[in-house]
């Protein structure tokens, strides 16, 4: 029996007593119809109340999807155009760094932040000139008899003396008399300048070079034996070159590990480039040969910009040369004035220090002291020093100038070597490198993985559904049924 049928036959069954006099009134709650339309009403009175719920997980399960769609890039109309530009927009955001047209520009800082720990670096490294007497010691401290409940030993008071000099540290004997200790008074313990050796490392976390010490001993026996002359004092310009290289031995790991620091700055600030400018073509072959085509483009840029520093480096340090003949002087003069004033500081003060252990009493200021320099001059005679002190004056102030040179050169060969190759070689680079005129290719460039691809399709269809049946929600209220 067909639907039809058995409503044909609910109709003449209900119009048949008693439904047709006794139940009359019921007529609009008897049979499948009714109860169709009774149902059907009650099922649109839930909708209606509960209708703003389903509205509002529908509209989030859309916004879902449309999210999850954004992540992936727009399908090409020609894969070759889209690669062009997405290589262009990848080399334009790196040169944006490293032509510092971008504004508050971290690259640019960084960079020039490397530069100046260079600058600092080399100025650390600037030589040493330990001008204490030879052989000198500085007279220890008397201590007294007088002690406090506690037994602690209070020291006579004495130029030199500081807290760090506590009384555990200070010996006694020869029948309770002090004994004479052997201190320096703070001064710097020195290396000779045989024991700095050049050290060749590449890597970052190499210690970082000390700088050479030279004392007054030292000094003068390395222009004693240098000189071939008969004659006395006479000093051998290669005896200066030898302490000028010596002052150098550092240089090259100090540029070595620059290469290394601009390396990693270069990688990182191309690599977030790339990232943020394919962010929805991470997983596509796009992403993965851009990066390897940068990575050996830029490689091969520091290599050649560290075989050019390296170089620059051996050039300063093999032989000092310099035609700058009145800057040299200048610089030379105001090194030997401030090591004969440093110098005489400390002779004056060695003076006094030894009047002081004897029980003379003495000035015990800076500024009082050099009142009676001639005085003291005169007692103690002339610097057989002298003329080591005066030699050093010339690699102190070669130094200045070679340092200040290598700076500036080390800093123009990263720009132009380094920096501006970035700037106008990296699109040319990306259009080879991506094959930017084989279509074919670019599909495979641009090709999504396969369960990737996938994921879009039912995403694709899952967002369709979803606007068609939020579309028919949000026209219920106004159709007639309600």
């Amino acid at each position: 029996m067909t639907h039809a049928q058995a409503r044909q036959r609910e109709e003449e069954f209900f119009a048949d007593e008693p439904w047709s006099t006794l139940f009359a009134s019921l007529d609009q709650r008897l049979g499948i119809v009714n109860l169709q339309e009774s149902i059907s009403q009650k099922l649109t009175s839930h909708i209606v109340e509960a209708l703003p719920e389903i509205l509002g997980r529908v509209e989030e399960r859309l916004s879902q999807v449309s999210a999850a769609l954004a992540e992936f890039p727009k399908r090409p109309q020609s894969a070759a155009h889209t690669v062009m530009d997405e290589s262009q927009a990848v080399a334009q955001t790196i040169e944006e760094h490293v032509k510092c047209n971008a504004l508050n520009n971290v690259f640019r800082h960084k960079h020039k932040g490397l530069l100046r720990e260079l600058k600092l670096q080399l100025a650390q490294l600037r030589p040493h000139v330990a001008l204490s007497t030879p052989g000198y010691i500085k007279p220890a401290i008397e201590i007294g008899d007088d002690s406090d409940k506690d037994g602690a030993v209070t020291p006579t008071p004495s130029r030199g003396y500081t807290p760090a000099q506590t009384p555990s540290k200070m010996r006694k004997g020869n029948n309770g008399q002090a004994i004479r200790t052997p201190v320096f008074g703070g001064r710097e313990t020195v290396e000779t300048p045989h024991s700095h050796v050049k050290a060749e490392h590449s890597s970052a976390d190499v210690a970082a070079p000390t700088k050479t010490t030279f004392t007054l001993d030292k000094i003068k026996q390395a222009l004693d034996r240098g000189s071939s002359s008969g004659l006395p004092d006479q000093i051998d310009p290669k005896v200066i070159d030898h302490l000028v290289t010596q002052s150098q031995a550092g240089w090259r790991t100090l540029a070595t590990g620059l290469i290394t620091k601009v390396q990693e700055l270069v990688g990182a600030m191309c690599s977030e480039s790339i990232d943020s400018t394919l962010a929805t073509r991470i997983q596509t072959q796009l992403h993965s040969q851009t990066t390897i085509i940068i990575d050996r483009f830029i490689t091969g840029l520091l290599n050649d910009v560290s075989d050019k520093i390296v170089y620059l480096v051996d050039c300063e340090t093999q032989r000092p040369i310099t035609y700058a003949t009145d800057h040299i002087k200048q610089l030379t003069e105001a090194a030997r004035n401030d090591l004969k004033r440093k110098r005489l500081i400390e002779r004056v003060d060695e003076y006094y220090e030894l009047q002081d252990s004897r029980g003379v009493k003495v000035p015990q200021s800076r500024q009082d002291r050099m009142k009676k320099v001639d005085e003291v001059e005169a007692k103690i005679g002339a610097d057989k020093y002298a003329q080591a002190v005066n030699a050093m004056a010339t690699p102190l102030a070669y130094y200045d100038l070679a340092s200040a040179r290598l700076l500036d050169n080390v800093a123009t060969h990263l720009e132009f070597g380094l920096l501006r190759a970035i700037g106008l070689n990296m699109r040319g680079t990306l259009r080879t490198g991506l094959k930017v005129t084989d279509e074919e290719y670019c599909k495979q460039l641009l090709a999504e993985d396969p369960q990737r691809e996938a994921l879009r399709v039912r995403l694709l269809g899952e967002k369709e559904r979803l606007s068609v049946a939020l579309e028919e929600l949000r026209g219920l209220p106004h159709r007639s049924v309600f």
